[in-house]
């Protein structure tokens, strides 16, 4: 590609970013990517600096379109061509955000102190460089529960300026915080009214919006407002994204919908899209699910998982959107959860744990079930029969005898009549 042309490609670029067609400038980062790896690597400082500040706006476009794979190699290119102090610390702090947006907190705390290391620019110079590093560092506090670090950045940093393009960002990480705040509502309407300046802009696979939409959800929960979470998801255009997976989940957990949570968190666990934060919370969400409908080994070994990326990184993110009376039972399968984690949080939602009381008083935990037991146990509450059961799960009849009989023993019961009575007993349907 020549010259002329990667110029053309690059306004190309550009121009579509500022018009909120992300995954357009996203295929235009990918000719430019392909003309600059195919070509000979720079040489002279003017000529690094020129790849490095292009590497930046590569970068940007990738992780607007939500590429965040594409956007860490560009970012990563450009600190490696620059020689420009300015062009140094733009890198390192878009590489502080982007692996503290997908979750891996070691890498970004290299970052940032990295980005930290550079004196302050003009002022001009500062505001353009700046957001990255500063909403990288209030991901990190608030994953860490230092909320005063984390208001005390964004209260620095200030709301977003109409040309930023990483705006999103921002009121993102001011609802991440916001969720263990005082005043959730505040920050709900905070949200909606900071976003409400950036609507002009189409939805062009911009990777902010579903994040944002799975922000506001979050603080629906947050302020006890569960039906107008389960309202917004019902009408929303991200259901199907891996972002929002977690954020869906919470709200059908809270809903008293752990068995539909629990498909939610495996159906995005499965999806080689799911980045690390969102991984961290469905395994969180799913453990919570999994304890609410009696399937102890389930939820210990998904608690588990996030407990060994906890003690790597630091990070209690995780924990964010779920209410204390989730996190204590979770602290019963997990007592090396940190204390304050379980003070920390507020009281909301509505979910029942699944426990049958006997004629003695004495309650008792419902059984564990597999996940095929459970679809079992769902057909057989509609009077489906077993060549039915056995036609929609593409299995044989006597698979599916089996696998009732296997559901029966766990119930302790001999009938369908019985296990469905059971059941609802315990919540599970």
């Amino acid at each position: 590609m020549s010259g002329a042309s990667l110029h053309e490609y690059a306004l190309g670029m550009a121009g579509r970013r500022a018009d909120g067609h992300y995954a357009e400038a996203a295929d235009a980062a990918d000719h430019i990517t392909a003309a600059i790896e195919s070509g000979p690597a720079p040489v002279t400082d003017k000529d690094r600096d020129v790849a490095a500040f292009l590497s930046i706006h590569l970068g940007n476009s990738f992780l607007l379109a939500g590429r965040f794979a594409d956007a860490l190699t560009a970012f990563h290119r450009s600190f490696k061509y620059a020689v420009e102090p300015f062009i140094q610390r733009d890198a390192a702090g878009k590489l502080a955000l982007t692996y503290a947006l997908v979750g891996r907190n070691g890498e970004a705390t290299e970052w940032l102190a990295e980005e930290r290391r550079h004196p302050a620019l003009p002022t001009s110079a500062e505001m353009l460089v700046r957001p990255a590093g500063d909403v990288a560092a209030a991901l990190l506090a608030s994953d860490r529960l230092d909320l005063e670090s984390a208001h005390h950045v964004l209260t620095d940093l200030g709301s977003p300026e109409d040309r930023e393009e990483f705006w999103g960002f921002i009121l993102y990480a001011r609802a991440r915080t916001a969720l263990l705040s005082d005043n959730p509502g505040h920050a709900l309407r905070s949200l909606v009214s900071e976003a409400l300046r950036f609507s002009r802009q189409p939805d062009g696979g911009g990777v902010t919006e579903p994040m944002l939409e799975a922000a506001h959800a979050d603080l629906f929960l947050a302020c006890d407002r569960v039906d107008a979470a389960a309202e917004l998801w019902s009408g929303s255009a991200f259901t199907h994204s891996p972002l929002t997976a977690a954020s869906r989940a919470r709200t059908l957990l809270l809903s008293n919908r752990p068995v539909e949570a629990m498909e939610v968190v495996a159906a995005a666990l499965s999806d080689l899209r799911t980045i690390t934060r969102s991984a961290l919370e469905l395994e969180v969400v799913g453990a919570a699910a999994a304890l609410a409908i009696g399937d102890v080994d389930r939820a210990r070994r998904l608690l588990r998982n996030s407990l060994e990326v906890y003690r790597a990184s630091g990070s209690l993110g995780a924990f964010l959107g779920l209410p204390a009376k989730v996190v204590r039972r979770l602290a019963t399968l997990a007592p090396e959860l940190p204390a304050p984690l379980v003070d920390s949080r507020p009281e909301f939602g509505t979910l029942t744990f699944a426990a049958v009381t006997s004629a003695n008083g004495t309650t008792a935990a419902a059984p564990a079930l597999t996940e095929r037991e459970f679809a079992v146990l769902r057909d057989l509450a509609t009077n489906a029969t077993i060549r039915e059961i056995a036609e929609q799960s593409y299995l044989s009849p006597n698979t599916v005898k089996t696998q009732i009989k296997s559901l029966y023993r766990k119930l302790g019961v001999n009938s369908r009549a019985a296990a469905v009575t059971t059941a609802h007993s315990w919540n599970l349907v």
